[in-house]
């Protein structure tokens, strides 16, 4: 039974570690998962997204939606300054604009203009203000800002135990610890239960039990 769980805590573990090794450019999500086609974009409408509150030290170069057609997204500061610009075309799927380099630490805005459709979700209990040309829409785009080189999701850990510090009284140590807990409790419960779960099907077991 002890060689049987040790074999399976160092799978665990393993398998964990390999999810924290993978390459993700990912920096922030800021919209809703790509439910459904919420709008037909026209040339001439522009729809924007936000207040965006960048997480400190963020860095974005690129930003990927759900949409088809011909699109231009820009990245607008509170003050309607443009922080950042770029066009792409897509037939289907995420569509990716590089919009240079956004660094600000006041919130922006994502605007898109062009004609294409757009994915999304209902906004029911959305933190963004969506709007169609200054109209508020009752529904949040799928939104996601990347970097433009992937990092290994282990690196951002740091980064995301700070962000996660902002939300609770805890500090950035507390965070890490609970990482690595779960990191060796998880496959540790995994490895008791299937080893509890052999040792109750073996023959032993069932001759004692009859």
């Amino acid at each position: 039974m002890r060689r049987t769980f040790a074999i399976l805590f160092v799978v665990g573990v393993a398998v964990a570690l390999a999810s924290l090794l993978r390459q993700t450019r990912l920096e922030y999500v800021a919209g809703a998962p790509p439910q459904l086609r919420v709008v037909d974009l026209r040339p001439g409408q522009q729809l924007c997204q936000g207040p965006i509150d960048l997480p400190e030290g963020a860095r974005v170069e690129r930003v990927s939606l759900r949409a088809t057609g011909a699109l231009t997204i820009t990245v607008r500061d509170d003050r309607d300054a443009v922080l950042g610009r770029g066009s792409t075309r897509a037939a289907g799927g995420d569509l990716i604009a590089p919009v240079g380099a956004v660094a600000s630490p006041r919130p922006v805005r994502v605007c898109v203009e062009g004609e294409g459709s757009l994915w999304g979700a209902p906004a029911t209990a959305s933190s963004f203000a969506t709007t169609l040309d200054g109209t508020d829409v009752i529904y949040d785009l799928a939104l996601r800002l990347e970097r433009s080189h992937s990092t290994r999701l282990i690196a951002a850990l740091p980064r995301v135990s700070a962000r996660a510090a902002v939300f609770n009284a805890g500090g950035p140590w507390l965070y890490a610890l609970l990482g690595l807990a779960l990191l060796a409790g998880v496959p540790a419960l995994l490895a008791y239960a299937a080893t509890r779960s052999t040792q109750s099907h073996s023959p032993e077991h069932s001759d004692e039990t009859s």
